[in-house]
């Protein structure tokens, strides 16, 4: 998997090898990316109220220190502190990624600022680091006022990532994720709970098609909410 594709990708952040990278000059790479989905779905939640998705991604990356700026945008449907329905999300950020090619792991730091331009009450900032050994997965985010909130919101996933290949040689191209998830949140920004995801995704050549099942515990009130439970996701990216 390449190191672009895994920090373009949004939700995230799954990669393949791709010949999709542009060298603008001989110390940055950039890449970026396009994604159709059926909802927008993060950690369980539906952003945009279980409505068509369309994404962009781009990522420029320094081949020499492995410091990179990305931004991520999003349809989107969530009500600010006015009642007012903001429409677009945008994720800026900045990273740092590394490679241990001996141990055949990676580490990824990333802190992203989720901004909602023209509304109120939404906006807040998250760090977050990624580590990737084999198949293995995980990921753990915090932020200091999640959701605008006032609050401290902290998040971990864990998982893997299969090559399908390691089954039969014909499923090269075909991968599958399982990942359990905990986002735990202050009272004011909301209710804590878990979540498992699994996927099954396919890569060929600059494109990706995918299909995803997110589900809440039952023990969460927010569940109640027709934004949180379960979601089936069918999408395809493009990359750049």
């Amino acid at each position: 998997m390449s190191v672009l594709k895994r920090l373009v990708a949004a939700a995230p952040l799954a990669l393949i090898s791709l010949n999709a990278n542009a060298d603008i000059t001989d110390k940055f790479t950039t890449v970026w990316a396009t994604t159709l989905s059926t909802n927008y779905v993060e950690r369980a939640e539906s952003k945009n109220q279980n409505d068509p998705a369309l994404g962009a991604a781009f990522v420029i990356l320094s081949d020499n220190t492995n410091f990179y700026g990305t931004v991520l945008g999003h349809n989107t449907a969530q009500t600010d502190v006015n009642g007012a329905t903001a429409t677009l999300e945008l994720k800026p950020g900045l990273g740092f990624y590394y490679n241990w090619d001996e141990y055949n792991t990676d580490i990824d730091v990333q802190l992203r600022y989720y901004f909602y331009p023209g509304y109120k009450g939404l906006d807040y900032p998250e760090l977050m680091v990624n580590l990737k050994n084999w198949i293995f997965r995980g990921e753990v985010g915090f932020s200091n006022d999640v959701f605008d909130s006032g609050t401290d919101g902290h998040y971990l996933q864990a998982g893997l990532d299969i090559p399908l290949e390691m089954a039969h040689p014909a499923l090269d191209t075909f991968f599958f994720d399982g990942f359990w998830g905990h986002y735990h949140l202050g009272a004011a920004a909301g209710d804590s709970y878990d979540y498992y995801k699994l996927a099954v995704r396919k890569e060929h050549n600059t494109y990706e098609i995918g299909y995803e099942y997110w589900n809440m515990d039952n023990n969460s009130s927010l569940k109640a909410l027709n934004r949180y439970g379960h979601h089936s996701i069918f999408y395809v990216t493009k990359y750049f």
